[in-house]
């Protein structure tokens, strides 16, 4: 069963690639920066080796700090000085907003009602208002500073407890910023750091964020999406269903909760939300309240 699967992906990708030399270029040419000459069909990928970030430092520096790249069929435009990263970002910055969007972003249209990845409509300006007002000023900020430190403490006191064990520094500290963020948002710890079996939900937050950064066809040849051909979208699905269930349990408690308490002294982030989506005329539903809790929590 494995070998003809194998079959079939090597065979769909020798298809595109045809497809692909086959086509004939567009008779003008992008005004592109200086970049390496691409390869029929895979364009630059190959000179990205094995780690990236030092291939592209090495090419900067033959190129210069603005260059492009093809990457299969996409044109990329690498920036790698911080006075081009400024006019980029912040001077040019309505000319680069509608980017590409991850073909495992896609999975169950989570892109279309992320503030991260939908389009710059009038959805987006209320979301990004509604962020700026409740989530980053500064008394917020300043409210949420002994829990920082708390959670600092937590860390510590949970590495000390090891006693000479080995430690997974990036888990235990990616663990430790999710339930910072998620107790000064929803009131809760979302992992605990002592029992490994409680991890059910870190595996799947990490399951998602790895899906979503390695490599996929999908992105670097558009028309290859349709057939999934790693199964990287069809496992988002799995992971984002089960994260919107989560969340799903978690507005029906607080919305339980409020019905039967009243609304709690010190309202956190969810509570705000909740508020303002059954005020009339609300732009709030609970799908894009799930996924503004999910681009909060850093999954996504």
């Amino acid at each position: 069963m494995e070998e003809i699967r194998l079959y079939l992906l090597w065979s769909a990708f020798f298809i595109a690639l045809t497809i692909l030399f086959l086509r004939r270029r567009s008779s003008k040419d992008l005004p592109l920066p200086p970049g390496p000459r691409p390869l029929p069909v895979l364009g630059n990928l190959l000179e990205l080796g094995q780690n990236p970030h030092r291939s592209l430092a090495r090419l900067a520096r033959i190129h210069g700090p603005v260059m492009s790249l093809k990457i299969g069929s996409i044109h990329t435009i690498v920036i790698s000085s911080p006075s081009s990263a400024k006019e980029v970002l912040k001077t040019k910055e309505h000319f680069i907003s509608g980017r590409q969007v991850p073909d495992v972003i896609q999975s169950l249209r989570h892109h279309e009602f992320s503030m991260v990845w939908s389009s710059q409509n009038q959805s987006w300006r209320y979301l990004r208002t509604l962020v700026k007002t409740h989530l980053f000023n500064t008394q917020s900020l300043d409210a949420t500073q002994p829990l920082r430190r708390r959670k600092i403490h937590e860390l510590v006191a949970y590495i000390r407890g090891k006693n000479g064990e080995a430690v997974h520094i990036g888990l235990a500290a990616f663990s430790t910023v999710l339930n910072l963020i998620s107790t000064t948002f929803l009131s809760i710890d979302m992992i605990d750091l002592k029992y490994e079996s409680a991890q059910e939900l870190k595996d799947l937050i990490w399951g998602l964020m790895e899906e979503a950064g390695k490599p996929n066809l999908s992105d670097f040849f558009p028309f290859l999406a349709p057939m999934d051909l790693q199964g990287r979208r069809r496992r988002s699905a799995v992971y984002y269903n089960k994260l919107y269930d989560f969340l799903d349990k978690m507005v029906e408690n607080r919305l339980t909760t409020t019905a039967e308490e009243g609304r709690r002294t010190n309202p956190d982030i969810l509570d705000v939300l909740l508020q303002l989506s059954q005020e009339d005329n609300s732009k709030l539903s609970r799908r894009i309240i799930k996924c503004l809790l999910l681009v909060i929590n850093h999954i996504i």
